[in-house]
């Protein structure tokens, strides 16, 4: 018997309606069955190159090793705003001439007597930059004889001499009180280019392949790192912001997708334990390294490093075999499929240029009838599954983001609460591997979210106003951390859970779709970084019910993990998981392939 046959029957374009409608027609069983074909002989080729070998494996971590520069990138700023040392300021007369404050909201930490040597008194806006008033001056009818403590403003004194600390964002440009807007600002500017570049991308890795032009982003982003040392205006910082997170969030796109390639469907989870993985080691490199440097520049310079490592294994990692089959580049693939043979060590089966081309015809006609992601919206058994996993994407992100990078709003020390995130994220990500292959993905979503949401809404009830250093503040961190790691987890499943709700005939056009929908839950993230900064209990209270609450879509998502009974007749009705269970396990030397001439069949590829 021939698995993969080179004639393949011509297979009309399927109408989008007759998806929507799921109308029974034979063109939309044949459709059905292209979609199987197409990727159960895309699966078969990768087992015979020995998925995952060693080859594919170098290249996982190798990709996994660009997404922890995304991840840097991500986090880095929480330490735009946050002081290398508890330090109490004392500003000389001469830089705030007439006393003159600001329309801000006081926070006193402490009071305390004034010493006969003080000329000022210190009053904090926001619990971490302060303004100040004359001796003997009102603030807002608070008691004149109070101080704050912490890291309240942009100066310090050393023997009478005064001089301005840059080595944060909003020191440098005095982003303190009514201008800390501008700083949130800044954050939703970044994930707004994330979700930018995903999108485009996503377009232009359909056209040009998804590593051709990957070196050309790593060199721009080397160019972004370098150019933060230099700028001086806040919009320009602004600017490169935004281009920072197209660049970024493009790669991981584009690395991503490359790892997926890589394996078949039954294997697809490893990618998204090394993508969770290197996100939690990214949270551990930028602790370590913001503690060292604690410079807001010299933290991006570490970008320099990873896109010089990503630009010197761009001659090793190898086009989308996938890609160059379903663009009918048959040439090129049958080099990239030796080229992975001879890495690997593999030798060369009879026949196999045959079954190369006969994938590469499936794969081209399935791209050529993929349908938009639009098409879910029309059935109500496709919506529901459908909008369920979008609102915990979104929500998931939102938390996930809202909860870091309000790090610098917390008790204790953030560099520490930075490193403890990334090694109970790495940790997490490794149970949820394990769980997962003992209960169903969707109620690890569900206890992981509710979980999550449940010790961050127990912070937000917890009463505020107690010193930073505090057991109240650092029981409140220990909670949203825990919380988050949860959530975090969860977020990383839900690539895998995507797989499993999203048809093969839309899954091309949906991955696009989905990773800028989850920038979307980042940019509502970084607005409640605002609110926390005046009251920890309102924004956590609102992400810790929006994560209790979202939990429950979890029960709209597919119980079933392998559904091996279930009907494939409707392409709206088929996910990658079916393919797994159409066809048995076959050994390498089961397969049967047409015969190709003998020039072809060399024993070994050195």
């Amino acid at each position: 018997m021939t698995l993969l046959s080179s004639e393949v029957n011509e297979v009309d374009s399927l109408p989008v309606r007759e998806l929507a409608t799921g109308r029974k027609t034979s063109s939309s069983e044949s459709s059905s069955n292209i979609f199987r074909q197409s990727e159960s002989s895309y699966n078969l080729l990768l087992r015979i190159l020995g998925a995952p070998g060693r080859y594919q494996v170098t290249l996982l971590f190798l990709l996994g090793f660009s997404i922890v520069s995304v991840a840097v990138t991500d986090y880095s700023p929480i330490f735009y705003a946050t002081a290398p040392k508890s330090t109490v300021c004392k500003i000389p007369e001469h830089v705030a001439q007439g006393g003159l404050v600001p329309q801000c909201i006081a926070h006193f930490n402490a009071s305390v007597p004034i010493h006969e040597d003080t000329e000022f008194v210190y009053a904090e806006m926001d619990e971490q930059y302060c303004r100040i008033a004359p001796r003997h001056g009102t603030l807002n009818d608070s008691d004149p004889q109070s101080y704050c403590q912490g890291w309240p403003c942009d100066y310090e004194v050393i023997h009478k001499f005064t001089y301005s600390r840059e080595w944060s964002v909003i020191a440098q440009w005095n982003l303190s009180c009514e201008a800390y807007w501008l700083f949130t600002l800044s954050l939703v500017v970044y994930f707004t280019g994330a979700l930018v570049g995903t999108l485009v991308f996503d377009l232009l890795t359909k056209r040009l392949g998804y590593k051709s032009n990957l070196w050309v982003w790593f060199l721009l982003s080397i160019f972004i790192a370098v150019a933060f040392g230099f700028e001086k205006a806040f919009w320009l910082f602004v600017l490169m912001r935004f281009l920072l997170g197209v660049f970024s969030h493009g790669i991981r796109y584009s690395c991503i997708r490359l790892m997926f390639d890589l394996l078949p469907s039954e294997q697809r989870l490893g990618v998204v334990g090394i993508a969770s993985l290197a996100s939690g080691f990214g949270l551990v490199v930028l602790g370590i390294q913001a503690y060292i440097v604690q410079d807001w520049r010299f933290i991006l310079y570490i970008l320099i490093f990873f896109g010089l490592v990503g630009m010197l294994y761009q001659w090793t990692v190898p086009e989308s075999l996938k890609w160059l089959l379903s663009s009918s580049q048959t040439l090129q693939a049958q080099q990239v499929f030796y080229k992975i043979l001879s890495k690997n060590r593999h030798f060369v089966p009879a026949g196999i240029e045959g079954s190369i081309a006969s994938a590469s015809i499936q794969l081209a006609q399935a791209r050529h009838q993929d349908e938009s992601w639009r098409i879910l919206l029309r059935e109500k058994s496709t919506a529901r599954p459908f909008i369920a996993f979008m609102g915990m994407t979104v929500i998931c992100n939102a938390v996930n983001y809202g909860v870091l990078l309000s790090i610098m709003h917390m008790g204790g020390s953030p560099y520490v609460n930075v490193v403890i995130s990334g090694f109970l994220e790495i940790i997490a990500t490794l149970g949820g591997l394990f769980l997962i292959r003992k209960m169903a993905l969707s109620r690890i979503l569900f206890v992981g979210v509710f979980m999550g949401g449940l010790l961050c809404l127990t912070s937000g009830l917890i009463p505020g106003g107690f010193d930073r250093s505090s057991t109240v503040e650092v029981t409140r961190t220990a909670l949203l951390l825990l919380g988050r790691v949860g959530i975090g987890m969860c977020n990383g499943l839900l690539l895998e859970m995507f797989f499993r709700v999203v048809p093969l005939a839309v899954q091309n056009s949906a991955f696009g779709f989905i990773s800028s929908t989850a920038m979307i839950g980042a940019i509502f993230g970084s607005i409640f970084v605002h609110m926390a900064r005046f009251d920890h209990q309102i924004a956590f209270l609102v992400l810790g019910i929006l994560s209790v609450c979202s939990a429950f879509f979890a029960f709209a998502l597919p119980l079933e993990d392998f559904p091996l009974e279930k009907p494939l007749s409707q392409p709206g009705e088929f996910t990658d998981r079916d393919i797994t269970n159409a066809f048995s396990q076959m050994e390498e030397e089961e397969l049967v392939f047409e015969p190709a001439p003998e020039a072809t069949r060399s024993p070994y590829i050195l």
